[in-house]
């Protein structure tokens, strides 16, 4: 091989090497970042498929469901023991859609058990804007043996010394959820099970 040769050779691979070395004229493109999942909300508007689910997920042995039209219906009680017997954990939901003017006239929500006084099981009850809901905070939600829940619509009256309300304001037009769940406490020689009643009050004029 001639020094001429060798030398061209050597060339040639510097070439080649340079090649392979330089950067890609056409990189990857990053990955797209994909958005995040987002929940679909129930928008068929079917609430007591709603609350079923709240129900299951909050281990409720069994719902009773109440659609309560103030127009319709008026004041009315509602009897678990009568309509579905509410089991050892149960949970009652009225839905209903506050109409008038927000004139602050006071209405009462309240249960107790039935078909006797309870004695012994602690009832809780909640108005919320979603069935099922018991995180809402006072005026809204009571715990006792007979739970008792005071509403109006428009702007609710306060504690002159705290500024605290001591009712529910509801909007007009808005769909609320009269909540009432109870567990039996039932012992041998001891009342109280998971029956209860609600009393259901629309404000005077409604």
């Amino acid at each position: 091989m001639t020094p001429q040769r060798f030398d061209e050779i050597v060339a040639e691979l510097r070439a080649a090497l340079a090649v392979e070395q330089a950067p890609n004229p056409r990189p990857t493109p990053e990955p797209t970042a994909q958005p995040p999942i987002v929940p679909v909300p129930n928008t068929s508007g079917d609430w007591q498929a709603e609350a079923r689910d709240r129900a299951l997920r909050q281990g409720f042995d069994a719902l009773t469901v109440c659609d309560w039209d103030w127009a319709r219906d008026g004041a009315i009680t509602f009897d678990t023991a009568t309509r579905g017997q509410v089991g050892a954990r149960g949970i009652f939901v009225a839905s209903f859609i506050a109409t008038g003017g927000e004139d602050g006239v006071l209405a009462q929500l309240d249960a107790n058990g039935y078909p006797s006084p309870n004695q012994g099981n602690q009832l809780s009850m909640s108005l919320s804007t979603s069935p099922c809901d018991f995180t809402v905070q006072p005026p809204a939600i009571s715990v006792s043996y007979a739970p008792t829940i005071t509403y109006c619509l428009g702007k609710a009256p306060v504690q002159w010394w705290n500024q605290q309300a001591t009712a529910v304001g509801l909007t007009p037009g808005v769909r609320y959820f009269l909540n009432c769940s109870g567990a039996s406490t039932y012992q041998p020689g001891q009342f109280g099970g998971p029956e209860f009643r609600v009393a259901l009050r629309e404000p005077q004029g409604h």
